[in-house]
């Protein structure tokens, strides 16, 4: 941890290392568009610390680092610089240097504007954070005092209207108030299943898809198979909807095939099972006597 600058922080050098030993910067960090994911998810991470995530696609220009720091060491170390010089006599009789100096200070001036402009930028949206952060703390203490309510009244009056209070009642039936708090829960609960469940089942999916039950009796044509991204989507397909039942039999409800959940898990049981195959490739490689070519190395690696 790096303390020497207002804002303790750390460096990180990273090396895009393949589990088969390759170097490939697109395999690790993907293309421009994932690229710009990633920055978009750090920008929502960091954003109660009011770091401010970049204009996406900006064509802008930066100033190098080395210019800007002479540019200040010349503004503190003469003052005069950062007004514009008047003209006068002696000015009149050497015109080349007053226009370098007006230059000059035009460009120190201009660098300071912007300097204030950002800070103020900077400082403008901390203040808009906290006091988003604020109103959106109110209102869920209020909607969660709703919500206790609510729950009371159904809870006294279920018996003579007959109600069912279950999960798909809470989040489907009940009062809104009620309804937008059973969600945050239930989306919660699910987060810790999946975490728990999800992986185990895509690789559940994934082995009775290939069926290789020993490595040393695997063939060529099973290596071939492994590498068939039609048959990797499809399990990741199943595990999904496998894992959309189990959550079916323990809360009652599901997840629609279209919905922005459904994909989420699709996504993430196709990363497992690329994840599976990958290592399951090495082996099978490895049983076989299979060998990348070193030509076929410098051609996947980085600047290629």
């Amino acid at each position: 941890l790096h303390l020497d600058e207002k804002t303790p922080h750390i460096h990180a050098i990273v090396v895009p290392l393949t589990a088969d030993g390759r170097l490939s910067a697109k395999e690790l960090m993907g293309n421009k568009k994932n690229l710009s994911l990633r920055q978009d998810r750090y920008g929502e991470a960091m954003a109660s610390f009011g770091l401010i995530r970049g204009v996406r696609e900006s064509k802008a220009n930066h100033t190098g680092e080395g210019w800007y720091l002479e540019q200040l060491r010349e503004a503190k170390e003469s003052p005069n610089k950062a007004t514009i010089p008047t003209f006068g006599v002696m000015e009149a009789l050497r015109p080349a240097k007053f226009l370098k100096d007006v230059k000059s200070s035009l460009t120190v001036l201009q660098q300071e504007n912007t300097d204030l402009r950002l800070e103020s930028l900077r400082r403008e949206k901390q203040v808009s954070t906290a006091q988003a952060g604020l109103k959106k703390t109110k209102n869920d203490s209020a909607e969660y005092q709703l919500a206790v309510e609510d729950l009371a009244e159904q809870l006294i009056g279920a018996g003579k209207a007959g109600l069912q209070l279950n999960t798909e009642y809470a989040l489907l039936h009940a009062p809104a108030a009620l309804k937008r708090a059973a969600n945050v829960t239930f989306m919660r609960e699910v987060k810790k299943f999946e975490q728990e469940r999800l992986k185990p089942l895509a690789l559940e999916v994934y082995q009775k898809s290939h069926r290789i039950t020993d490595i040393n009796q695997a063939s060529h044509k099973n290596y071939d198979l492994l590498q068939d991204e039609l048959k990797q989507e499809l399990a990741a397909v199943q595990a999904a909807i496998g894992f959309n039942k189990e959550v079916l039999e323990r809360w009652g409800v599901k997840f629609e095939a279209k919905s922005q959940m459904f994909e989420q898990l699709q996504r993430k049981t196709l990363e497992y099972i690329h994840e599976f195959a990958r290592k399951l490739g090495q082996e099978i490689k490895k049983a076989l006597g299979i060998s990348t070519e070193p030509n076929e190395q410098r051609s996947k690696g980085i600047g290629r």
